[in-house]
């Protein structure tokens, strides 16, 4: 029991310790690969912020945990804790997009939280390959089926992590494609424009040409569409 004590303890006093980044709510413990962690969220954060209009109004913590090996990165709901393991470190461009994407679950308040978990996880992508400069503003290729969409909003994680590797990249395409409408379309299909709950932030980023919704697609049958944008932009590997 002492030494639990001790750990947590030691614990505390290195998130106490962590630098926080200037201009950021982000103190970043992760040993080695610090200096890369901080690098990304500087020039990632602010694109973030302003494609949500919201942010997390307190400070958070990244952390790298080699003994994490559960998902390539996690964002714990009540504080904003990041833990990034070491399935993240697969390749550079998988590195960023893990921290681009957690870095949205972060700053996604308001209205964003009342989004189904699964189209909370398509923004993250969306955004992140936005930000990381590896997808446009706009969506690229024809929408996925109205039926994909409705059963992507439908679904739970549990039934989502539960999905094989086809039917799994399938629901995520038809969570990126809603999230670049409700993300910079400035026309939300499925949710009311987000509101600022903790601290201002710039406006959003300027609205795409209007996406048609999905629900104007016809081919209910239609297989889903191969992944939009240039290689690299993709969801994050399954978990």
């Amino acid at each position: 029991m002492r030494d639990s004590a001790v750990i947590l303890l030691l614990a505390a006093l290195a998130a106490c310790r962590a630098p926080r980044i200037e201009g950021s709510g982000a103190l970043v413990s992760a040993g080695e690969h610090g200096e890369r962690v901080e690098e990304i969220i500087r020039r990632v954060e602010p694109i973030v912020l302003q494609a949500l209009g919201t942010r997390w109004d307190r400070p958070y913590h990244v952390a790298f945990d080699p003994e994490f090996t559960r998902f390539p990165g996690y964002t714990r709901t009540h504080d904003r804790y990041v833990r990034v393991g070491p399935r993240a470190l697969e390749s550079p461009a998988l590195f960023e997009h893990v921290i681009a994407h957690e870095l949205v679950h972060v700053h996604m308040t308001g209205d964003w939280e009342d989004l189904p978990g699964v189209l909370q996880e398509g923004v993250a992508d969306w955004i992140a390959c936005v930000a990381l400069g590896r997808a446009s503003r706009a969506w690229e290729g024809p929408p996925p089926p109205p039926v994909l969409t409705r059963r992507m909003l439908a679904m739970s994680y549990s039934e989502y992590w539960r999905l094989d590797a086809e039917e799994r990249i399938a629901i995520e395409q038809a969570a990126m494609f809603l999230a670049s409408t409700l993300v910079f379309d400035g026309r939300p299909p499925v949710a009311k424009a987000p509101t600022v709950r903790g601290s201002p932030v710039s406006p959003g980023a300027p609205a795409a040409p209007a996406q048609e919704a999905a629900s104007s697609a016809r081919a209910d049958s239609t297989p889903a569409p191969p992944r939009n944008g240039p290689p690299g932009c993709e969801p994050e590997p399954p978990r």
